[in-house]
């Protein structure tokens, strides 16, 4: 828990720093399947990979040109190819992939502080850093879909989850000091697990959630109004601003945002794309 790491130097503004748009030069798609496409998702999809950057860092040429060498790319644009067989709209598509480039998996990583409750191998290469609210409907689904992703990847993934409680919610932040307090007593991830169970978040929930879990009662009650846990709450949340995060569930790959959908398959696709990164031979030579 005392331990941190970081995933760079570069932090803030410059981390974010969108890479210059490539040279309109149109070039075939190759190396994704296209079977299935309509002529007018072809021609979508052509122009899109073809005026989009390249996913990697650092890479100057277009999403089309770094196609043959380069795996992140390939991945990320078979991924569109099957969502756009789905049926999800071109104009959605275009707006998700934008992003994980711009702002996602192409930028530099930027600074998260690791001091926080974790699941997983403690050596694993990708770290999965989690900004969610107990009161989010999403976050609830989406904790789900994290504990699938260690399960099926326990040697390639970490996950840490960070506080965000937003403003409307008016029982998150007890929500999360009550995570907190139970994790004083070593049993966050239970009180995790029941918080987000819930149909309903009250104080007097919390405490039933502490009889169930065999926590000192007493003591429990004192530590939800602890100074130490108010104080990691506030620094979660305060670390989260800093980090651009304004809703939630805001998830960071060794510290790089996550845009894409947060179903099974698009985290999949991430961490994919995340232990590949070494594999990419497109970048261009100085």
């Amino acid at each position: 828990m005392k331990s941190a790491m970081v995933f760079s130097l570069l932090f803030g503004v410059l981390s974010c720093t969108p890479k210059a748009p490539p040279s309109p030069v149109h070039v075939p798609l190759i190396g994704i399947p296209l079977e299935g496409l309509s002529a007018v998702q072809l021609s979508w999809l052509s122009k899109l990979l073809n005026t989009e950057i390249c996913p990697c860092t650092e890479c100057a040429q277009s999403f089309a040109e770094c196609l043959p060498k380069c795996k992140p790319a390939r991945l990320l644009a078979t991924w569109a190819t099957d969502r756009l067989r789905e049926g999800v709209p071109p104009e959605a598509m275009q707006s998700a992939i934008s992003q994980e480039i711009n702002s996602g998996f192409g930028t530099q990583p930027q600074l998260i502080d690791l001091d926080g409750y974790s699941k997983g191998s403690p050596q694993a290469p990708i770290t999965l850093v989690e900004f969610a609210d107990f009161e989010c409907a999403h976050c609830k689904t989406t904790t789900q879909t994290l504990d699938q992703l260690l399960k099926l990847h326990p040697r390639d993934l970490r996950l840490i989850y960070k506080h965000f409680p937003l403003e409307g919610h008016k029982m998150a932040k007890q929500a999360s000091l009550a995570a907190e307090a139970a994790g004083l007593q070593g049993r966050f991830w239970p009180m995790h697990q029941l918080l987000f169970e819930a149909s309903h978040l009250s104080s007097e929930s919390f405490e039933a959630h502490a009889k169930k879990l065999g926590l000192n009662l007493n003591r429990f009650k004192q530590d939800l109004q602890s100074p130490k846990i108010q104080k990691r709450l506030e620094q979660n949340l305060e670390e989260g601003q800093l980090l651009g995060v304004e809703g939630t569930p805001s998830l960071f790959f060794n510290g790089r945002p996550f845009h894409l959908s947060t179903d099974l398959r698009g985290l999949e696709l991430r961490l994919a794309m995340e232990k590949s990164r070494s594999e990419s031979t497109c970048r261009e030579k100085p």
